[in-house]
């Protein structure tokens, strides 16, 4: 096709250049607009929107691999909320910027909008792994090991065959019609919905691994800023825990602060109720599903398919039924030892996300992308040849 290459130039370019726009516009506003003028700092964010639309179309010109396109998909939107954080709900003005000058200013700006977690900052969300003490040489030795390793894992992951087109229909996702399911159905789909998520653990290492090592080899972060980003596996054992110390809190800050606001300034739902609590967590995985709907669209999933106005409220169902059965059982005989608790808390967390994940899991699944194009470089399979033609010899 001869016009591909200038095709994909304009994507990039257009993808460019719609980016600094975003970056221009959001500086800007923080530095130049009264954290008290309401009006010119909403239609900042507005402005901010349609940027970020603008961004999506452009990368999807630019790139035609579904997998990059679904992560780029979610990333602007992010990205977007971060800007929305501290533009309209944070309020962040210039007089909070130190700096030499307003050029220095708007990078910091700028740096703390990609800054998701707020590493080192008064807004640093909460659970977070400790901040790391070793030496930058050290850091990228262990960073570069941990994502040749989880390179290597994901490659021999998806090398493998696809899921039989028979074991994810729309009708195997069912949430109420279980007993329609065979055992190889409840198998797979406990097995699948792990898979699933480890993978995407996976994934999110390699791509947060790379751009740490990337800005602590050319100095502009230090290790203290690139703290490990999932939590511990053995804290598991609540499907609160599991979001919320557990998995990457990368989208945490956005999420709560235009929860608490929806909560708080606009329904004005008083603090300190199970009503606040319960409509704010609500909030925060409906606003999660919407970014993960994107996402999945970005990667050709139909939009009635997509699961992910699903499978993110049911978490916050997961959450509400967990905190009340934890009430319930309190000093209750059999449950006063924490290994118990734990054990009970492992089994829930497995079932939950086992009963759930298909919602969201399924649609892509049946889309049938091509799993051999995620990574750019393919080793596992090659290395698997070798050694079997070594071990023959």
């Amino acid at each position: 096709m001869p016009f591909a290459p200038l095709l994909l130039a304009h994507g990039a370019l257009a993808f460019g250049t719609t980016e600094i726009a975003f970056l221009a516009v959001y500086a800007a506003t923080v530095l130049l607009a009264p954290s008290h003028a309401t009006l010119i700092r909403l239609a900042a964010v507005i402005a901010l929107f349609a940027l970020t639309c603008l961004l999506q179309d452009a990368f999807f010109q630019w790139c035609s691999n579904p997998h990059w396109r679904g992560f780029v998909a979610a990333s602007v939107p992010v990205q977007l909320m971060s800007a929305s954080d501290i533009i309209f709900i944070t309020r962040l003005s210039s007089a909070a910027i130190p700096g030499k000058n307003i050029i220095h200013r708007a990078y910091k700006a700028i740096v703390l909008l990609l800054n998701l977690r707020r590493i080192g900052t008064v807004w640093q969300v909460k659970n977070v792994p400790a901040t790391t003490s070793l030496t930058r040489s050290q850091f990228l030795q262990e960073r570069i090991c941990t994502t040749f390793v989880a390179y290597l894992a994901l490659d021999a992951m998806i090398s493998g065959p696809a899921p039989p087109t028979s074991m994810i229909t729309a009708r195997k996702q069912t949430l109420f019609d279980l007993h329609t399911l065979s055992r190889d159905d409840i198998i797979f789909r406990v097995a699948g919905s792990l898979f699933y998520w480890f993978s995407g653990f996976l994934l999110i290492i390699i791509v947060s691994n790379t751009v740490a090592i990337a800005l602590v080899a050319t100095g502009l972060s230090s290790p203290q800023d690139r703290p490990p980003l999932f939590g511990s596996i053995k804290d598991a054992y609540t499907i609160r825990r599991c979001w919320g110390n557990v998995w990457h809190q990368c989208l945490r800050r956005g999420l709560t602060t235009h929860a608490d606001f929806v909560s708080d300034k606009i329904l004005r739902i008083p603090r300190g109720t199970l009503l606040s609590r319960y409509t704010r967590i609500f909030i925060v995985f409906i606003i999660s599903g919407i970014i993960h709907h994107v996402c999945v669209r970005g990667m050709g999933v139909p939009s009635e398919e997509s699961g992910g106005l699903v499978f993110f409220p049911l978490q916050a169902l997961g959450i509400m039924v967990e905190d009340a059965v934890q009430a319930a059982l309190v000093g209750k005989t059999g449950f006063r030892n924490a290994g118990v608790r734990r054990l009970f808390g492992y089994v829930w967390v497995v079932a939950y996300l086992g009963w759930s994940t298909p919602t969201w899991f399924y649609p892509q699944s049946r889309v049938g992308t091509d799993a051999e194009i995620l990574l750019p470089v393919r080793v596992a399979r090659p290395l698997i040849g070798k050694l079997r033609g070594f071990v023959k010899a």
